[in-house]
């Protein structure tokens, strides 16, 4: 119930870290991909570029959602808050 609670009221700190995460494990392996690029050992059929790109692709993706959430959250607000206002009125 914490953690439903935690991601209702603040789903871009749990996604964005996550996101965080995600790019930086891709960008991690990218810095391994680049190292082994200069000293002319990298392979082209190497499994760990599709992973890197796999990766950084996942984190942006996690990164937008955490945004559209984050906004779902502050419009849900705007409206229960309006509701408020609108049968505080009518009283």
């Amino acid at each position: 119930s914490h953690l439903q609670f935690l991601f209702t009221e603040t789903p871009f700190v749990i996604l964005g870290f996550i996101a965080a995460v995600l790019i930086l494990a891709g960008v991690g392996i990218g810095a391994f991909i680049i190292s082994e690029w200069i000293n002319n050992r990298l392979v082209p059929d190497r499994p760990i570029i599709t992973l890197m790109v796999i990766l950084l692709i996942a984190g942006l993706q996690t990164l937008l959602f955490s945004l559209l959430a984050s906004q779902n959250r502050g419009n849900r607000r705007e409206l229960v808050r309006t509701q408020a206002m609108i049968k505080r009125s009518q009283k």
